[in-house]
C-alpha cells in the first residue's frame, strides 16, 4: 500500500519537486521551466509560508528523444 502511495503522484505525471522560497508565481514558473519542469507554482507550506513547487517533469518524458 505504501508503494502505490508513493508511485500514484509518478504515474500521474503530477511529479512536484518542493522547498524552494516562493516570492511570485511567474518567478517559480520560469525557474521550474529552466530546470526541466512543465510549470511552477506557490503553493503554502506548514510553516505558513510559501514554497515553489515544481510539475511534470520534462526531462524524464523526452529521454528515448532523438534531439
Amino acid at each position: 500500500m505504501v508503494f502505490s502511495l508513493i508511485c500514484i503522484p509518478t504515474i500521474s505525471g503530477e511529479i512536484k519537486k518542493c522547498g524552494m522560497k516562493c516570492y511570485s508565481t511567474p518567478e517559480c514558473n520560469t525557474t521550474c521551466i529552466h530546470e526541466g519542469y512543465e510549470k511552477g507554482i506557490c503553493l503554502q507550506n506548514d510553516y505558513g509560508s510559501l514554497d515553489c513547487c515544481c510539475q511534470g517533469n520534462l526531462r524524464s518524458n523526452h529521454v528515448d528523444s532523438p534531439i
